[in-house]
């Protein structure tokens, strides 16, 4: 055995110095020569990545590469004890951007929409910029970071700051038809946080958005945070917002954005859930897809609720003709709960029920992709 560990230990020397006696011999040779020897190196370094990533190195989920023992409390108290740098330089940008605000407002007035881009929070610059230069008409904020906010409920915040009554129950074209009306004198400046935001990004949002910048009485001014926002319009919707894009980086914390985000870690696994979900829901049969849909559709409907029993499910699924053996409908939710879609519990009578463990809206993504994943 010594024996043949010093002749592989010569082999390894013997190779490491033609390695050495090849590098000089490309570098004497000139640039050229040493550039083809750097770049055959760096491809056998990849081969020979690729070759121990092959070996069994599996890609994981961001909450699966976290520590076990970390909680929100620990990332919490962390997050609280760092502390801000660098506040001369955030400070004199500030001062820069508010030397800007009379221009800012005459862009305003010419009904350019304006949309502020930029690393860090904008929302104290902007509400800052409103109350100290928009004070020829009404201000109305809107937050479109938070999850519920739609176009129509911007709709009508607008049309009840206009007309001073209530807009409940208008649809979005009486709405319109009801802001445009007003003339450009009733000036109302909207500040609209987050135009990229979370219940906004549809297109038929953003249409209604657009439409609403060209009321005469509305001039709006808005602020995207997300890397790809620029996607949310096309041509057409662009040139009807007449957007004017000013860099306002301001490098400051996204407390207010981030109030109403779920937690790190619990963010994570409902991200991971959700991609599980609509993969294996993907491979199912329809009579699986329709059963999920079904205890989806109950758990949103009745969030409250603490789920479904299974005589109460069997009911249903034989009422709308999905399958009408017990059996196989004990087989598809064995599966489910094989691949962690729904769990069990006690309910309030001490019966057991089933439900989906997922936030609202993570289940309507899931339910979004899985119908689009069957009709593809």
């Amino acid at each position: 055995m010594d024996d043949d560990d010093d002749d592989d230990d010569d082999v390894d020397d013997d190779a490491a110095a033609d390695d050495r006696t090849g590098s000089h011999a490309a570098a004497a040779a000139g640039p050229s020569s040493a550039a083809a020897a750097a770049a055959a190196a760096g491809a056998q370094g990849k081969q020979s990545s690729c070759k121990k990533r092959a070996a069994g190195v599996a890609f994981k989920d961001a909450a699966s590469l976290l520590p076990g023992d970390l909680d929100e409390a620990i990332i919490k108290r962390t997050l609280q004890q760092l502390q801000p740098r660098n506040r001369m330089q955030k400070q004199a940008l500030l001062q820069g951007y508010r030397a800007q605000f009379s221009h800012w407002r005459m862009l305003l007035r010419q009904h350019f929409s304006l949309l502020y881009y930029g690393f860090g929070s904008k929302q104290a610059l902007l509400e800052q910029f409103a109350q100290e230069a928009l004070t020829d008409g009404g201000v109305l904020a809107c937050y479109g970071h938070q999850p519920g906010l739609n176009s129509k409920q911007v709709l009508q915040a607008v049309a009840g700051a206009l007309t001073h009554r209530s807009c409940k129950g208008c649809s979005h074209s009486e709405l319109l038809r009801m802001i445009c009306a007003e003339p450009s004198c009733r000036k109302l400046y909207v500040v609209l946080h987050n135009i990229d935001g979370p219940g906004l990004r549809a297109q038929e949002e953003q249409l209604w958005l657009s439409r609403l910048s060209q009321a005469p009485a509305v001039h709006l001014l808005a602020s995207i945070d997300h890397v790809n926002a620029a996607l949310l319009w096309d041509n057409r919707t662009a040139a009807a917002f007449k957007w004017l894009w000013l860099d306002v980086t301001s490098y400051a914390t996204y407390k207010a954005e981030t109030s109403s985000t779920l937690p790190i870690l619990t963010s994570c696994k409902q991200s991971a859930a959700k991609r599980g979900a609509a993969t294996v829901l993907s491979s199912l049969v329809s009579s699986a897809r329709e059963v999920f849909k079904l205890l989806a559709g109950q758990q949103l409907e009745d969030p409250e609720a603490p789920g479904v029993s299974f005589p109460a499910l069997l009911r249903m699924v034989r009422e709308r003709f999905i399958t009408n053996s017990e059996h196989a409908l004990k087989s598809v939710l064995t599966e489910f709960r094989d691949h962690e879609l729904i769990k069990l519990r006690m309910g309030p009578d001490g019966a057991e029920v089933m439900y989906v463990p997922m936030e609202p809206d993570v289940l309507r993504n899931a339910l979004t992709e899985m119908e689009e994943g069957a009709a593809a």
